[in-house]
């Protein structure tokens, strides 16, 4: 499926196939978790050109901030003027996690860029995102994003105009749509934010473009799930934060807690009647997996396996062996309304699929795993036909496959007893209390000792391992070595050349058992 997908690769600007041309994240996310796995050259050089020609096209918006939905040409330059909500959830998952795996200062540019822009226009009063805006103001499309050169003067020093000519290609003889300016943006030229800022507070002064106020369930949700995992891998707890706000938010506006159903959407006013479809559930099930991964509170679990077995109930089709879109209990329809491919998002069958396997685990659950894998042989089937149009599949396929594979810039053991990330080029082991971990050494043959190493090696990676706790155990006649608690351990040994990726072999227990052994795999940051 990958090999198929690059060969439709824009060699030139990057993308997939030609105009009008969609960002196509599903791809990207999945080309990042593969690249997460493993490295590739190939896989490198597709992100890396379609990021770099996309933020630096139309399609990003240079003044404000955040993506239009899609390009009507093939280099990015002018877009259909939409900015929606599950376009800018995406992008800033892809963005940060591509700062973070090539050590790029402009992707990590772009990634705070949308977050700013989400956090100022498309967060409502009650902590909710609303869904999208427009492309039309004053009675066309596009004008609240377009420039001249008198404009820049009446806002700008001289210098400043000279830069914003330069840099975002606003030039009253060459205009590029319409007459006017769209800004785009001249990667030769230095960044400055301070003349951005000023053009941005001046637009806001325009006629705007209609707001959909409305919080849908599902976008929000992965917006809430794209400033998790952007939040740590860019190392912003403000983002985790505003993720976890987010979350209760919806938990408390969107959710029936006693029958576990969601609803579809709401608005300032009110919570919609309209009951929730598959993406709703499957999206939000995904999305408090996350928070308990950026977290560590099993809350966010326990409300996960809530929304998912209600999930399941409702959209499992044992007939067809998928989850469909609509609920069993919906009698107006001759028949279930069923896609697995992905589009613009990814598709609700193969998410719901993916978020009960990470769910199932982290909870120490096989039957919630094997609600999960049960779908992946018709989705399979399905994708033989249009691989690359399901990438959600994949994704859900390689977590059953590789479970300890690093989500997002953490990895997480089963019964998500411990979790697994890089700190400010440290390794952290963060243990969730009543459980630890043995030390290198556990004093007991029948235990396995924990070992950092890098993929392929099989030197010790950590510069020094902290002194053990001898702990008195009910299944140990004498105390054993163990950790508890966070451990933070430098590393060694790394190749500065190349991306390095740590394996992590441990074994937790609590006072009364120890889990099987588990080998973590940890993509660090260049």
């Amino acid at each position: 499926a990958a090999t198929f997908l690059q060969a439709t690769l824009d060699v030139q600007d990057g993308g997939f196939g030609s105009a009008p041309k969609f960002p196509r994240e599903p791809e990207l996310i999945w080309l990042l978790d593969m690249l997460d796995s493993r490295p590739d050259a190939n896989i490198e050089r597709t992100l890396r050109l379609t990021l770099e020609k996309m933020q630096a096209g139309g399609i990003h918006d240079q003044i404000g901030g955040g993506f239009h939905r899609y390009s009507t040409d093939s280099s990015w330059s002018i877009p259909h003027f939409e900015k929606m909500l599950y376009n800018q959830a995406q992008l800033i998952e892809v963005y940060a996690r591509a700062a973070t795996a090539f050590d790029d200062a402009s992707f990590a540019r772009t990634a705070e860029r949308i977050a700013d822009f989400v956090l100022r226009d498309m967060t409502s009063e009650d902590g909710l995102h609303t869904s999208g805006y427009d492309a039309d103001s004053e009675g066309r499309e596009g004008p609240f994003y377009l420039w001249d050169e008198s404009k820049l003067s009446a806002i700008l020093s001289p210098e400043e105009v000279e830069w914003a000519k330069v840099a975002l290609g606003i030039n009253d003889r060459r205009p590029n749509f319409e007459g006017h300016s769209l800004p785009t943006y001249r990667t030769d030229q230095p960044d400055r934010d301070d003349v951005l800022a000023k053009l941005e507070v001046a637009r806001r002064d325009r006629i705007w473009p209609l707001l959909d106020d409305k919080r849908i369930t599902a976008w929000n949700a992965q917006m809430i799930e794209a400033f998790a995992v952007a939040g740590e891998v860019m190392d912003r707890p403000d983002w985790i934060a505003h993720a976890l706000s987010s979350g209760e938010r919806l938990w408390e506006h969107h959710v029936n807690v006693e029958a576990a159903t969601l609803q579809r959407f709401s608005t300032d006013s009110h919570v919609s009647d309209t009951e929730g479809v598959l993406p709703d559930y499957a999206y939000t099930v995904k999305a408090f997996v996350r928070l308990f991964d950026a977290s560590g509170e099993r809350h966010w679990l326990e409300r996960a396996e809530q929304l998912a077995r209600t999930m399941h109930s409702l959209f499992w089709d044992e007939e067809m062996q998928l989850y469909a879109e609509a609920p069993v209990t919906n009698n107006h329809l001759f028949t279930r309304p069923l896609s697995t491919n992905d589009g613009a998002q990814f598709s609700g069958s193969s998410t719901a699929v993916l978020g009960l396997i990470e769910l199932g685990r982290r909870l120490e659950d096989p039957s919630l795993e094997l609600l999960g894998a049960q779908g992946i042989p018709a989705l399979a089937n399905r994708a033989t036909s249009a691989p690359t149009a399901h990438s959600s599949l994949w994704r859900a396929a390689q977590r059953r496959l590789f479970p300890s594979l690093a989500v997002g810039g953490v990895a997480v053991t089963a019964a998500g007893t411990v979790r697994a990330k890089i700190d400010e080029g440290m390794l952290v082991l963060d243990i969730a209390p009543g459980w630890h971990i043995n030390s290198v050494q556990p004093g007991q043959d029948y235990l396995v000792g924990t070992r950092v190493s890098l993929s392929g090696g099989s030197d010790d990676a950590v510069e020094r391992w902290p002194a053990a706790k001898l702990t008195e155990l009910s299944f140990s006649e004498q105390p054993l070595e163990t950790y508890e608690g966070e451990i933070r351990l430098g590393l060694q040994g790394l190749n500065e050349q190349q991306r390095n990726h740590l394996s992590i072999r441990l074994q937790a227990c609590d006072d009364e058992r120890c889990l099987p052994p588990e080998t973590l795999a940890l993509p660090m940051p260049r």
